[in-house]
């Protein structure tokens, strides 16, 4: 039986700001605007709702996906949103006016993740097709298709530059590519076999985060030199694909969520995570920071997100 451990009591110390109820089906991604003002939240309602970061009150609802909503993710002026969904879609909304600026179709399956690049020029997507397509945001066409996966994506996104794209997959492979040309680069495999739920480069270098189902542990490495910098112990990751997300600015800070329903922190050089954040009742899926303060939010398959805040 999973028991989690003790908690290693350091500061920042988050406490639960605001309960944003809303969403009529299981939260699973939430993402702060690049400004902080918002928060958008995806769900398997099919539903996006764009929350007030500071009050928690709902600013809009974006009706468009036929089936759940997977992941959002914002432009770098905060102006769009793309989300991803099991419609085999991603759909890019303006959020001056809440209305759609294209539909992407392109994948066979259902889309599990999408991200805009650093200048939001394209946004790369994974589904469960086993492939990787870069689109152009302006015209709304794929111009791009990395292949080489043979089972489901679980994760894609461009790192800092815009010029590397990581991939993870349920083939038990972390892949990373040249975002211009789409060659594989650099193929990582885990050593037991275990499908990969995510990976993400570390903010301002080319390190990566990478987590395993069946498996309670994350490893920072150097995939340049194969090197395994750091390993994070404390959430519970068996069966469910759980991502985790560094704080802006160097990324310090990591945060996940697990399936014992918490949220939990580490200090990015330490291997012993600093604080544990009940409230939730259903497994928490996604956790993200805020680009400027210190908060947190969270979204959990008892169907609602939470916003934490920390004084420190």
């Amino acid at each position: 039986m999973y028991k989690p451990p003790k908690v290693d009591q350091h500061p920042p110390n988050y406490k639960l700001k605001t309960n944003l109820v809303g969403h009529s089906g299981y939260v699973v991604a939430v993402k702060f605007s690049p400004n902080g003002q918002f928060l958008a939240s995806a769900s398997e309602d099919g539903l996006i709702k764009i929350w007030w970061t500071y009050d928690g009150h709902i600013k809009q609802t974006l009706y468009g996906h036929k089936l759940g909503v997977n992941d959002v993710s914002w432009s770098d002026d905060s102006s769009l949103l793309v989300s991803a969904s099991n419609d085999a879609t991603l759909i890019i909304w303006r959020l001056d006016s809440g209305k759609l600026l294209n539909v992407l179709a392109g994948h066979t399956g259902y889309v599990y993740c999408g991200n805009f690049d650093p200048q939001s020029n394209l946004i790369v997507s994974g589904g469960f097709d086993n492939v990787i397509l870069l689109w152009d945001v302006d015209i709304g066409t794929c111009v791009g298709c990395f292949e080489g996966h043979t089972d489901k994506i679980t994760a894609a996104s461009f790192n800092h530059t815009g010029s590397f794209v990581i991939s993870s997959s349920l083939d038990c492979s972390v892949r990373i590519w040249d975002a211009c040309t789409g060659q594989c680069l650099k193929k990582l495999e885990c050593d037991d076999e275990r499908p990969f739920s995510f990976a993400t480069f570390c903010p301002n270098s080319d390190y990566v985060l990478v987590g395993a189902l069946f498996s309670n542990t994350m490893h920072l490495l150097d995939v340049w030199n194969e090197e395994t910098i750091e390993t994070y112990t404390g959430r519970k990751s068996e069966e469910t694909a759980l991502s985790a997300n560094f704080s802006s600015g160097g990324g310090e800070w990591i945060v996940s969520g697990s399936e014992d329903c918490m949220v939990y922190i580490w200090n990015t050089k330490k291997s012993e995570f600093c604080q544990r954040l009940s409230g939730h009742t259903g497994l928490v899926v996604s956790a993200v920071f805020h680009p400027v303060e210190n908060i947190i939010a969270s979204a959990s398959f008892d169907g609602t997100v939470k916003i934490w805040q920390s004084d420190t």
